[in-house]
């Protein structure tokens, strides 16, 4: 049983997704599954992740869902204690998952996991993202999580692990929200539980128009 399960929906995006896969697989830490749900993709993404011989990566699809529905099913089919969520168009440092896990032995009793993540919104755009009067390296629970997810959310998609059994004990993602489906689903957690951070930029979390513009490059 791996410690960490990576949940990745995939739609749309053949493009870069293999990309954003060599960003997993190139880990330092290497205690985890890959759970890969095509969210009914009519690209050649599904196609891309087949490629991929690593008995590590399991990869499934459903009919167009949506995102929500898609890392429900991921959730679902994981063997991990632990869910880290990465969405299709972003990237990892090599030390993404090994700091998640440190950062989990330190503080095992919280329900929330976040690391720190660079906004990337163009090739020359690129953004360190600040948490109200958090410092730069900071490492334990977090204090006053609202008023810190200023001027950027402390756990950002792609930048957060997850304990899968307070994800299942919380409901999971909510299906039918098609915008901050993830930002409710956080919410929850903090009013609920405490909330760890390591304030180190291990995740580049790309907007559209900047993974459109690197997979042109």
């Amino acid at each position: 049983m791996p410690l960490i399960s990576v949940v990745i929906p995939l739609y749309n995006k053949g493009f870069i997704i293999k990309e954003t896969l060599e960003s997993v697989l190139e880990q330092t830490f290497t205690d985890y599954e890959i759970i890969i749900v095509d969210d009914g993709s009519t690209d050649n993404g599904y196609e891309v992740v087949k490629e991929f011989s690593d008995n590590r990566i399991h990869l499934f699809q459903q009919e167009n869902k949506g995102a929500a529905s898609a890392r429900n099913l991921g959730i679902e089919k994981s063997a991990g204690i632990y869910i880290a969520f990465l969405d299709a168009d972003d990237l990892w440092k090599p030390n993404h998952l090994d700091a998640l896990h440190n950062l989990i032995v330190d503080m095992p009793s919280c329900a929330l996991y976040c690391m720190g993540y660079i906004k990337q919104k163009s090739e020359k755009s690129k953004i360190r993202a600040q948490f109200g009067t958090i410092a730069d390296g900071y490492k334990g629970v977090v204090r006053a999580y609202f008023k810190n997810s200023l001027p950027f959310t402390i756990a950002g998609m792609g930048a957060v692990a997850i304990n899968k059994a307070k994800f299942i004990e919380v409901g999971g993602f909510a299906e039918g929200v098609t915008h901050g489906e993830d930002i409710e689903l956080w919410t929850t957690l903090a009013l609920q539980d405490k909330v760890a951070l390591h304030n180190i930029a291990t995740c580049l979390l790309y907007t559209s128009d900047a993974a459109d513009e690197r997979s042109s490059v």
